[in-house]
């Protein structure tokens, strides 16, 4: 259903000065209730068309609110409505000679989600200025190819929300926008095509289901040709993939060897979930693509460790499997020794450094990835340490402050002191855990709230704390004693929630608090009720 708006509401640095659309082009056949029907966001706007005498008529459009102007203005402005007919909008009354035009550049946005609305997609980027227009863009079979045309009137909006949106998570996709390069001299057959392409499934009260009258009829015409990487699969410029990895490259010598580039938001490599070994490959995301390429350019055919990388943009698949194939020299790969030639060396440190700004530009989980990487090539050098206590003390050690375990890093004395006090604490946690066993064999209805932990091996990065466990072991430094009834609290979070708490332990802790506190409100209720 789409966004709620509120009659008091006034979108932020808006262009109307009245709830208004003056509306021309439109085909002398349409009747008054069929532009209703097309231009309704919320409530039924009220359409006044002068007749067109056999010819495209005008007229205005009013609406409850500014922000349903807004948003319809953004939604159907340009659409086709029949053939060689456009429908216009327009923010000032054509007759007094004046209007807003834009001057931003359109801006395509990829690796949208498949179950993003339209409406959904206007609040992600109105926020940054008021909006000429925003289509997602649907194939001709009416199928959404996750990606959208955004253009916002003025270019420094534009600007804004591709520094603070591009590369960025939206739902667990990473999103990338570029500016919309229309390709030129297209043929009679592309060009058909795009308007296919372009199609609007608009939305009315329904955001996710189509318009009966425009997804049969009428059409999105911004007169945009598509680019050659609208259709088909997505090569994101930020992401790059990089194969034929020295076994023991971990995720932190991907960061380390990357850093120097730009700014990075991820850097991983791949692991077999059961053995924890590489993959023998990785991915690294930059924040803009000028970062991207020069990385690609600087590393590729570079040797790290014992063998010589391939660095390039990562591509989708289906994009792969379409690509034609050719006899050239073919990519370095693993049994290949690496080539002196053209080809710098670069050795994989013992251990690497970090500095706390770096690691703060990483998305949660890359930082995690990171960190947890580097935790456990410490690790190989303490072989005092069993094997299955290393994940759940570097767990633990994970949940202190960043600058904390950057001066586990830098001071050896430091790190030692925290396994040691992990290892004690992990102790105390297995003796609490025999004895609630014990009180469970006496108990039968009460369910051991006590998650046993999977041995694991240094490597094994990549397979997940289970989340009760996590925040069990969480909840057990506030209030040990109503723990389960805390985590039956935190467990009954939204999703959404719940993956914040996993992968930000501050956010974690205040949920926390506020369950205990709502735990206590509720006992003290019970105790004043009870005769």
């Amino acid at each position: 259903m789409p966004m709620p708006t509120n009659d008091d509401y006034t979108p932020k640095g808006t262009l109307f000065e009245e709830p208004v659309i003056y509306i021309s082009k439109v085909p002398y056949s349409m009747t008054n209730i069929e532009l209703q029907e097309i231009l309704k966001v919320e409530n039924t706007p009220q359409v006044d068309l002068k007749p067109g005498n056999m010819a495209p008529s005008s007229g205005v459009v009013r609406f409850a609110t500014i922000n349903e102007a807004e948003r319809a203005f953004a939604f159907y402005n340009n659409i086709s409505l029949e053939a060689k007919n456009v429908l216009k909008f327009h923010i000032k009354d054509p007759s007094s000679g004046s209007d807003i035009l834009p001057n931003a550049q359109i801006l395509l946005v990829k690796q949208l989600p498949n179950t993003i609305n339209i409406n959904e997609l206007y609040d992600l980027f109105r926020n940054y200025g008021p909006l000429y227009s925003c289509k997602l863009i649907h194939d001709k079979n009416g199928m959404f190819r996750g990606q959208a045309h955004v253009h916002f009137f003025e270019e420094s909006a534009a600007a804004e929300a591709v520094k603070t949106l591009h590369c960025s998570d939206y739902n667990g996709r990473t999103l990338a926008i570029t500016n919309f390069t229309p390709r030129k001299n297209m043929n009679h057959q592309r060009s058909s095509s795009v308007n296919s392409v372009n199609s609007v499934t608009a939305t009315n009260n329904n955001n996710n289901g189509s318009n009966p009258i425009i997804s049969t009829n009428y059409q999105n015409n911004n007169q945009l040709p598509q680019s050659p990487n609208t259709e088909g699969p997505i090569v994101d410029p930020c992401n790059l993939f990089i194969k034929n990895l020295d076994a023991n490259i971990s995720s932190s010598d991907l960061f380390n060897h990357f850093r120097k580039f730009g700014r990075i938001i991820s850097a991983r490599v791949m692991r077999d979930q059961e053995t924890g070994n590489s993959k023998g490959f990785g991915f690294v995301s930059y924040t803009n693509p000028e970062e991207a390429e020069r990385a690609k350019s600087s590393m590729n055919n570079k040797t790290l460790g014992s063998k010589q990388i391939v660095v390039r943009l990562h591509e989708p698949k289906k994009l792969r499997e379409t690509k034609p194939t050719f006899n050239g020299p073919a990519s370095p790969t693993e049994s290949r020794a690496p080539s002196r030639r053209n080809s710098e060396i670069y050795t994989v440190n013992a251990y690497n450094e970090f500095n706390q700004e770096e690691l703060s530009d990483l998305a949660p989980k890359a930082r995690r990835e990171v960190l947890m990487s580097e935790l456990q090539k410490r690790f190989r050098h303490i072989p005092s340490i069993p094997l299955e206590e290393v994940n759940p003390i570097i767990d633990i050690l994970l949940a202190y402050k960043l600058p904390e375990v950057l001066h586990m890093f830098e001071d050896p004395q430091a790190l030692q002191q925290k396994i040691t006090e992990a290892r004690q604490q992990l102790k105390g946690k297995n003796r609490r855990g025999s004895d609630e066993n014990t009180s469970v064999s006496t108990t039968p209805h009460m369910p051991s709230v006590i998650t046993p932990i999977i041995p694991a091996s240094p490597m094994a990065s990549l397979v997940p704390v289970p989340e009760r466990e996590k925040f069990l072991r969480a909840i057990r430094k506030f209030n040990p004693r109503h723990s389960q009834e805390v985590l039956d609290l935190i467990m009954s979070l939204s999703k959404k929630e719940r993956s914040l708490c996993y992968f930000n332990s501050e956010y974690l802790d205040k949920k926390i608090v506020e369950a205990i506190a709502a735990l206590e409100f509720t006992q003290d209720d019970d105790s004043v009720m009870t005769p």
